[in-house]
């Protein structure tokens, strides 16, 4: 009878997971400030509203902040399920 206990997937999962934490609440915490990378709070108090046109790194910097916020959440739910079930059967 084999008891070997497989590979360890825990220690592939919890690193991986706790990435894509730290990204996911990056993302929605820094918001689209580094996208434009003068944007600020203190700066848009003024309430002036101007046109501007993006350029095509902006553009996709801006689709791909978007992308991220519903990726990496479904990605970090994922990883925490994986990581108890690894840890649950010992796969440590």
């Amino acid at each position: 009878m084999d008891t070997s206990p497989g590979f360890p997937w825990f220690w592939v999962a919890f690193p991986l997971t706790c990435f894509a934490l730290a990204a996911s609440v990056g993302v929605i915490v820094a918001g689209n400030q580094f996208i434009a990378g003068a944007g600020s709070f203190w700066w848009d108090l003024g309430g002036t509203q101007s046109g501007q046109f993006l350029s095509n790194e902006q553009y996709h910097r801006i689709t791909t902040v978007h992308r991220l916020r519903r990726v990496l959440p479904a990605l970090s739910a994922a990883g925490i399920a994986l990581s108890v079930w690894s840890w649950r059967r010992g796969r440590a």
